[in-house]
């Protein structure tokens, strides 16, 4: 089977910023992070036809604990 498009990928990274900044400047992609954060450390970024979330790898079950979900736009 062969792959024709990505929809949406969660990807955990080391340093979100670091990432944040590859996204947009390097991909030109949008960031569509709410601004008032979502609980943890996390960014979104859209091509406008998928969208993927990074998320802080050092502690990834951080965003399920206090009742936190998983991004949702």
């Amino acid at each position: 089977m062969k792959v024709q498009e990505l929809g949406h990928i969660v990807l955990y990274v080391k340093d979100l910023e670091r990432s944040r900044r590859s996204y947009g400047e390097m991909l030109g992609w949008t960031e569509i992070t709410p601004e008032e954060g979502v609980g943890f450390p996390a960014a979104a970024f859209s091509s406008g036809r998928t969208h993927h979330e990074l998320l802080w790898k050092d502690d990834p079950a951080a965003m399920f604990r206090a009742g936190n979900r998983p991004l949702r736009l």
